[in-house]
């Protein structure tokens, strides 16, 4: 039975910190956390739920945790939060202990509850998780608006939530996967409007930054170390939100007082779109500096960098991943560093900043590979962008390096969920050349063919130290943000970060 002392919600959906501790209390395993951030997929689940009818509630917990970390009991939280349906993201592999832990400990409290874990490595880790904690009753299985309906339909009604699509189920000493409904999609204008006024978010802690989908959908591109072309993760066609819902969506951000909105879910090239999207913010006159994570591709389309400036895109996100062809071809992506520093280029003359994010000891990375790298951040930072985003090759599952490694020249160290869970400390550890020399096969989650732990963590030193070495420029390049002032002032918070301690931060 449900305790009487608090209200019972159809369906409780839960973000978790990245690590507790034996007592509870969360584990910060760099500066860089990001517990803070309010994960867009269970906000639009809850969103979508209250305006079903149901009766439900995200509790984020470090919303939580910051109002007040004297008082902190994550027990008693959760004590506090009875549900028919807990769901709770587990969307990438930083919160897999996150996630297990709060299963484990809600579980205990609320044994009649039905717990289900969420998001895209919950999903290919399904089964995985499941036997790695019995108090996960069972995994949603890609988009989680109707599927986490019907589960809070079939326990309200006492029907078997095991019959419910999309989704992995325990059924009693088995693990059941369900195909998903032909109607388990909602249609993308009916994707629900999130407004942080809502009941649903009652005690989350906003930032003045946040994010908004304007997307979803399978990408077609084929990038080796990507999970984005995951099916059937992704069951739909890549396709965008109309023009007027994104409207509506940003009036609303806007009223409540947000500063600064990153677009999520478009860095697979909509060009023909993101114009149209961009003249008609020009002439809504928000008080909102947008951030647009996307191909180089994009801007070669004529006049479309000034128009989307125009419309308030002033911060731009390019995967650059390397500055030799070569290697870019191996890894599948489909650029080129020319069509890279055109893109910067633009970006900068139309007067916005642009973010190059790199990736060292891609399959097949060899000397003269790094050489081209290298002068390609000095080219990024010349023509008027920023570099410092730089990481390690990290093969998650489900991507086609993890797939198919042999193919790739590639040996997988990290594979099971049990090592990716030590995986997850080790990526956010503050770590030197000579800490990381101590062990180097710890800060790998493979190897290539052909080359030496030892020698692929130097090689991440020596993209790191370069780009700080680039790091006077970046600065002058912000130059182009400075009647911005909040954009301006993080533009330097940001590399007075990089230069202090982020160059030593393992994988960003």
């Amino acid at each position: 039975m449900y305790s009487l002392l608090f209200p019972v919600f159809d369906v409780l959906l839960v973000s978790p910190h990245v690590l507790y501790s034996e007592d509870g209390v969360p584990e910060r395993p760099s500066s860089e956390d990001l517990s803070h951030i309010v994960p867009l997929g269970v906000a639009s689940i809850a969103q979508y739920l209250d305006a079903r009818g149901l009766r439900v509630k995200l509790l984020h917990l470090e919303s939580v945790y910051s109002a007040d970390p004297s008082r902190w009991n994550l027990d008693l939280v959760l004590a506090e939060h009875p549900a028919r349906v807990v769901g709770i993201q587990a969307h990438w592999y930083l919160y897999a202990n996150g996630a297990i832990t709060v299963a484990e400990r809600y579980k205990k409290l609320h044994p009649e509850s039905a717990v289900y874990l969420g998001g895209q490595f919950a999903s290919v880790m399904a089964e995985q998780f499941l036997r790695a904690c019995p108090a996960v009753d069972g995994v949603v299985h890609g988009e989680g608006e109707i599927p986490v309906e019907r589960l809070a339909a079939a326990a309200k009604s006492g029907r078997p939530l095991s019959e419910v699509g999309s989704c992995w189920h325990r059924k009693k000493d088995e693990l059941v996967f369900r195909e998903a409904d032909e109607d388990g999609l909602v249609p993308m204008d009916e994707l629900p409007l999130l407004d942080p006024r809502s009941d649903v978010f009652r005690g989350v802690q906003w930032t003045s930054r946040t994010y908004m989908n304007i997307s979803r959908g399978f990408c077609p591109k084929e990038c080796g170390y990507c999970m984005a072309n995951n099916r059937p993760f992704f069951r739909r066609k890549l396709s965008g939100v109309s023009v007027e819902r994104v409207l509506e969506q940003a009036r609303i951000l806007d009223e409540c007082g947000f500063k600064d909105v990153h677009l999520g879910e478009n860095e697979f090239l909509m060009p023909r779109y993101m114009e149209e999207l961009a003249e008609a913010l020009e002439t809504e006159n928000l008080d909102l500096t947008f951030r647009l994570e996307t191909h180089p591709q994009m801007f070669s389309r004529p006049g479309l960098t000034e128009k989307l400036v125009r419309g308030g895109f002033r911060r731009f996100v390019l995967g650059a991943e390397s500055g030799s062809l070569r290697v870019l071809r191996k890894a599948g992506r489909w650029s080129t560093p020319e069509k890279l520093l055109s893109a910067v280029r633009h970006i900068h003359d139309a007067g916005a900043t642009v973010l190059t994010a790199w990736i060292c000891n891609l399959p097949g990375e060899e000397e003269e590979d790094v050489e081209l790298s290298l002068k390609a951040m000095s080219d990024v930072v010349d023509a008027g962008g920023d570099v410092y985003w730089i990481s390690i090759l990290v093969c998650p599952p489900a991507t086609p390096f993890a797939n198919s490694p042999d193919k790739y020249g590639l040996k997988l160290l990290v594979k099971t969920l049990d090592d990716w869970r030590k995986w997850c400390w080790v990526s956010k550890e503050i770590v030197s050349l000579e800490g990381m020399l101590e062990n180097p096969v710890k800060y790998l989650t493979q190897v290539s063919e052909g080359a030496r732990p030892e020698d692929m963590v130097r090689r991440l030193v020596r993209y790191r130290t370069h780009a700080r070495e680039l790091v006077p420029g970046m600065r002058r390049n912000g130059d182009v943000i400075r009647d911005d002032a909040e954009l301006f002032s993080g533009h330097h918070k940001m590399l007075d970060w990089y230069e202090h301690e982020g160059h030593l931060l393992y994988t960003f």
